[in-house]
């Protein structure tokens, strides 16, 4: 009895061998390293979702504020598939309200995946060249150069950036006709534009700007837009 009570102690006394050190510091090891891959997933999900959020909201930024440019049409001057040309108030100087003529065209870029939504300030208001529209893309991001010489004054104020369209209809026009609106052929006439035309669809996705996702462009943090606005045309007439 006591020699088995002494090769306890013995056993006791001598502690972990070196195969017993060995397997413990490698599953250690093992459990740490599969801890680590765990807790950096959750941090690029987390990062992913937070990157996804933010170009949510930008897009939905750049979406409003598009939308606001239009809404604050007074008269339109000219219209077609992609492209819209329109006086707007811009604010009063001695107490006389200001009417400028803006632009709003889809344009395309030097990338594949993007298209640009351009909005163009300070046309010409008078049948000079350019005051119906400029018709070409002006920004430092388009892949050609312009045709005509852009007038005097004339600047780039937004650039929006959009998922290319799978056709260029991006705008609808609606005219009254009883209780209800009928789509218009995008060539309408001028006089159609003063008297007709009373709302306008959109139909375009709006994309986060570069660096709001860590890859890039990403449609699927992009807001797509599909909703009338309904124009303050008060010489529009249901027919």
């Amino acid at each position: 009895m006591q020699r088995l009570v002494r090769r306890s102690r013995q056993r006791d006394e001598r502690g972990m061998t070196l195969i017993e050190v060995t397997v413990t510091v490698a599953l250690t090891g093992i459990v740490m390293a599969m801890v680590t891959v765990i807790i950096v997933n959750v941090l690029n999900e987390t990062r992913g979702e937070a990157a996804g959020l933010v170009g949510v909201q930008q897009a939905q930024v750049a979406e409003r504020t598009f939308t606001q440019y239009l809404r604050s049409a007074v008269s339109l001057l000219a219209i077609q598939s992609n492209d819209i040309t329109f006086t707007t108030y811009t604010g009063t100087v001695s107490g006389v309200p200001q009417l400028e003529t803006m632009e709003a065209q889809l344009c395309p870029t030097k990338s594949a995946f993007v298209d640009s939504l351009e909005i163009i300030q300070d046309l010409p208001q008078s049948p000079t060249p350019g005051w119906n529209g400029l018709h070409e893309c002006i920004s430092p991001n388009s892949p050609g150069t312009t045709t005509l010489a852009v007038p005097a004054n004339v600047r780039l104020v937004e650039a929006f950036d959009v998922q290319p369209p799978k056709s260029t209809d991006i705008f609808t026009y609606y005219k009254f006709s009883g209780s209800s609106f009928t789509a218009m052929s995008s060539t309408a006439t001028a006089s159609s534009l003063a008297t007709e035309i009373a709302a306008i669809r959109i139909n375009v996705t709006f994309l986060p700007p570069p660096g709001a996702v860590s890859k890039g462009y990403h449609a699927e943090f992009g807001t797509s837009l599909s909703t009338e606005i309904f124009l303050k045309n008060e010489t529009a007439s249901a027919s």
